[in-house]
C-alpha cells in the first residue's frame, strides 16, 4: 500500500509542479521538474499519517517554497498558484470519494481500501480529476495576456484561500462511515457543486482581469487621442504665431535697413537682437534640463499645453545619471500626473502646476503639485473624482501606481486644502 501511495503522490505532485511551472512563465528542464516532484512527494509521504488539515498546510508550504526559490515567482503570485494547486488536488480527491461513497454507501471503506488494485484505481481517478481541473484552470488563465494577472494575483489569493479552508474543514470533519451513508448523495452533490463553483469563480476572476486590462488599454487610447488633439492645437497656435512673427520680422527688417542706411548702427543692432529673441520664442524650450531627451520632451510639450490653457507652469529639473528604467514607463508616469494636474488646475480659481524631477538614492523621483477646487476625502488608495463620468476616470493614478510598483518604487499622493501633490518613485535598477 505504501508503494502505491508513493506513486500516487508522485503523479499528483508532478501535476502541481508542471502547473506552477507553466504559470511562472519559466521553462525548467525535465530533470529539474523531476527533482522538484520527488521533493514535494517525499515530504507529502512523510506527512501521510497526519490529519488532512496538517497535510494541506505542509503541502502548501513545500509548494510555496518551490515556486519562490526554484521557479522565481513573486511571493503573492506563488501563494496564489500554490493555493490553487493544493485546493484543486484536495477538492478533486474529496469530490471523487464523495461520489464513490454515494454509490457504495456502507461498502465504500472496504471496497476502496480492500485491494491494492482498487486503492490504486480510485487514487488514479482522483489524480486524473485533479489534473483535468488544473489543466482547465491553466487554459482559462493562458487565454488572457500574462500582464493581466501580474498585479491581480494577490486578490486571487483570497479567493483560493477561502475555498481551501472550506475544503480542509469539510475533509477533516466528514467521515465516510455508516453514520453518514444516508446523506451520501447530498454530500456528493454539495462537493460537486462547490468544486464546480470554484472553477466558475476562477473563470469570472480571469474575465474581470481581462476586462480591467481592456479598460486600461481604452484609457491609453483616450489619452493618446487627447494628446494628439492637444498637439494639433499647439501646432495650430504655433503656426498662427509664426505667420504673425514672419509679418513682423519683414517689417522689422525694413526698419533695420532704414537704420543702417541712416547710420544708426546701435539701434539697428538692438532691433536685430529683438528679432532673434522673437524667433527663439517660437520654439518651446526649457531653461533647465535633466539630460534625458525623453523626459525633457514630455515636460516641454506639457509646458506648451499649459501655456495654451493659460495655466502657470513651473518646473525644477536636476541633471540625471544614466536612466535604466523603461522609457515608456517614465513617459506614462509624467504624462498621467501632468494630465491630471492640468485638468484639475484648469478648474481652480488660481490655477498653478509645478513639477520636480530629480534622483534620490537611486530612485527617479517625480513630484507634481497643483491647485484644484475639489478636495477629495481620500479613502485608502483610490482617489475619488469630481467628474460625472466616474467609471472612465481614475485609471491614470492606478496606472502610475502599478508602474511604480513594477519598478520597485512607490506612489503617494496627498490633498491639503486647495493643493494636491503626487509623488512617484521608480528604482533606477
Amino acid at each position: 500500500m505504501l508503494i502505491v501511495d508513493s506513486i500516487l503522490l508522485l503523479i499528483k505532485n508532478a501535476l502541481s509542479v508542471i502547473f506552477a511551472e507553466k504559470l511562472s512563465g519559466t521553462n525548467r528542464s525535465a530533470a529539474v521538474i523531476v527533482l522538484l516532484t520527488v521533493l514535494c512527494a517525499g515530504i507529502d509521504l512523510a506527512a501521510i499519517a497526519l490529519s488532512l488539515w496538517a497535510r494541506c498546510m505542509i503541502s502548501l508550504a513545500v509548494l510555496l517554497f518551490v515556486c519562490i526559490v526554484f521557479l522565481g515567482m513573486k511571493p503573492y503570485h506563488a501563494v496564489s498558484v500554490s493555493l490553487t494547486c493544493i485546493y484543486i488536488r484536495t477538492a478533486a480527491e474529496l469530490t471523487v470519494n464523495c461520489l464513490l461513497f454515494a454509490v457504495m454507501r456502507g461498502d465504500y471503506p472496504e471496497t476502496v481500501n480492500g485491494t491494492l488494485f482498487n486503492h490504486a484505481l480510485y487514487g488514479l481517478i482522483s489524480a486524473a480529476a485533479g489534473g483535468g481541473l488544473l489543466y482547465l484552470i491553466w487554459y482559462i488563465v493562458s487565454q488572457q495576456p500574462q500582464e493581466t494577472f501580474d498585479e491581480a494575483w494577490r486578490h486571487y489569493s483570497f479567493v483560493s484561500a477561502v475555498f481551501m479552508v472550506i475544503t480542509a474543514v469539510f475533509g477533516s470533519l466528514f467521515e465516510f462511515g455508516e453514520c453518514n451513508a444516508a446523506i451520501a448523495p447530498v454530500i456528493a452533490s454539495a462537493a460537486v457543486l462547490t468544486l464546480a463553483m470554484s472553477v466558475v469563480v476562477i473563470n469570472f476572476f480571469a474575465e474581470i482581469c481581462a476586462a480591467y486590462e481592456r479598460e486600461k488599454q481604452l484609457h491609453h487610447l483616450r489619452s493618446d487621442y487627447c494628446s494628439v488633439k492637444e498637439q494639433l492645437e499647439v501646432q495650430f497656435q504655433t503656426s498662427q504665431r509664426l505667420r504673425k512673427v514672419r509679418h513682423d520680422i519683414k517689417n522689422h527688417l525694413i526698419s533695420v535697413t532704414a537704420l543702417i542706411d541712416s547710420g544708426e548702427y546701435e539701434q539697428a543692432r538692438e532691433l536685430l537682437h529683438e528679432i532673434s529673441e522673437t524667433a527663439d520664442s517660437l520654439q518651446p524650450s526649457l531653461s533647465q534640463s535633466t539630460g534625458n531627451s525623453l523626459i525633457d520632451a514630455v515636460i516641454t510639450y506639457k509646458a506648451a499645453v499649459s501655456e495654451m490653457r493659460k495655466i502657470p507652469f513651473e518646473y525644477s529639473l536636476e541633471a540625471l545619471p544614466e536612466i535604466r528604467i523603461e522609457l515608456s514607463d517614465i513617459s506614462s508616469v509624467i504624462s498621467n500626473l501632468l494630465d491630471n494636474a492640468l485638468e484639475a488646475a484648469e478648474k481652480a480659481d488660481d490655477p498653478y502646476v509645478e513639477i520636480r524631477v530629480f534622483m534620490y538614492k537611486d530612485y527617479l523621483t517625480i513630484i507634481v503639485k497643483n491647485r484644484f477646487c475639489y478636495v477629495p476625502n481620500v479613502p485608502g488608495r483610490k482617489i475619488p473624482t469630481a467628474k460625472k463620468d466616474t467609471e472612465n476616470h481614475g485609471l491614470g493614478m492606478t496606472i502610475v501606481s502599478e508602474i511604480c510598483e513594477r519598478n520597485g518604487g512607490v506612489f503617494r499622493y496627498s490633498a491639503n486644502g486647495a493643493w494636491f501633490s503626487a509623488s512617484a518613485m521608480l528604482k533606477n535598477h
